[in-house]
């Protein structure tokens, strides 16, 4: 199997690639064992997408592990790719390879003694690192959604203590209550669906940036975007909130405000100002919890920008590495020879 990224540099994105055979090189082993590589010829059966970015975004083939294990019975450790059976588990899987382990160590001590197994999906395996990084990301923003739902709610409740007058000419010129907090929800509606909007449009230049910085440590990279779920999950909740911060205060003026069309004006009951003190003190709470984390999180990178890496000089050094036989056979003396002609020429580089 060969990646997409290759079908489209060496083979030009051709539909006729499956069936065509190449050649690979290995850079394990000995001369020998890369001469028996070089001879084997491998059949493409298939083009991988980009979205499949395993073990790692850069690998561009994919071949049978039995083929590995022929050249070099001893080779390396494995990272396959299996697919599970139908209403197969991982639990499953992981007892049946170290069975498989455990009769590989009773047949050869030597070699596989203290052979461990464990079966892991696909998913967990590639983003497992920034996993729950991402994880306290989203909740950061679902508290900080909760903050301005209650600050919303709180405002609209203000209003409604304003607009009492009007709610009860309405109430006196027929207007049901089903209506009146049709009319809410309604307008709550409206501040969801600008918020919404400007929060897609917010997401999509933010996507822009990250690409454009492009960090090392954020698997599948190419394939966050703004596309269809993100639209759904936007709309779902632009609706939540739209049930919380509409539904919420127009119960509350139907119920917990007692409308007094006397001379002196409109009284009201002190059910919502309860209702706006404890939208209050809620606000408060989360906004004291994101303030800590913060803190915490910022101190943490303090500490980890200032960790001791254990060399005497760090600034204007850089590192590099690269592949010296570039298909070619050689000794140890003619690779530690490569390696002074490069020092010596990158030594002559301006900077």
């Amino acid at each position: 199997m060969i990646s997409e990224r290759l079908w489209r540099r060496r083979f030009g994105g051709s539909p006729d690639v499956v069936g065509q055979t190449v050649t690979l090189n290995s850079r394990r082993g000995d001369g020998t064992q890369r001469a028996a590589w070089r001879q084997t010829p491998f059949t493409i059966i298939g083009v991988v997408d980009d979205s499949f970015q395993f073990p790692m975004p850069q690998t561009d083939v994919w071949t049978t592990v039995g083929f590995v294990r022929t050249v070099n019975p001893r080779c390396c450790s494995f990272l396959p790719v299996a697919r599970l059976e139908p209403h197969a588990t991982l639990e499953q899987a992981t007892a049946d390879a170290t069975s498989v382990a455990q009769a590989l160590s009773a047949a050869d001590v030597r070699s596989y003694e203290g052979l461990r197994v464990s079966a892991v999906g696909l998913r967990e395996q590639i983003v497992q690192r920034v996993q729950p990084s991402l994880q306290i990301l989203m909740a950061a923003v679902g508290l900080v959604l909760l903050v301005a739902c209650a600050n919303v709610t709180n405002l609209l409740l203000a209003r409604n203590v304003a607009r009492a007058r009007e709610t009860a000419v309405r109430l006196a010129l027929g207007a049901s209550r089903a209506r009146l907090v049709v009319q809410a929800v309604v307008e709550s509606g409206l501040l969801a669906m600008a918020g919404g909007a400007a929060g897609l449009g917010l997401a999509a230049g933010m996507v822009y940036v990250l690409r454009r910085i492009n960090p090392a440590d954020l698997p599948r990279l190419d394939a966050v975007r703004v596309d269809a779920p993100v639209l759904l999950f936007a709309c779902a909740a632009a609706a939540v909130v739209t049930v919380i911060t509409g539904l919420v205060p127009a119960l509350q003026s139907d119920t917990a405000t007692a409308l007094s069309m006397s001379g002196k004006g409109v009284t009201t009951r002190p059910g919502g100002a309860r209702i706006r003190r404890a939208l209050m003190v809620f606000e408060l709470a989360v906004s004291v919890v994101l303030l800590v984390g913060a803190i915490l999180l910022g101190r943490s990178l303090a500490r980890l920008l200032n960790t001791d890496l254990g060399v005497v000089v760090t600034d204007r050094v850089a590192t590099a590495s690269m592949n010296l036989s570039l298909d070619r056979e050689l000794t140890g003396a003619q690779q530690a020879a490569l390696v002074d002609r490069v020092i010596d020429r990158v030594r002559g580089l301006p900077g």
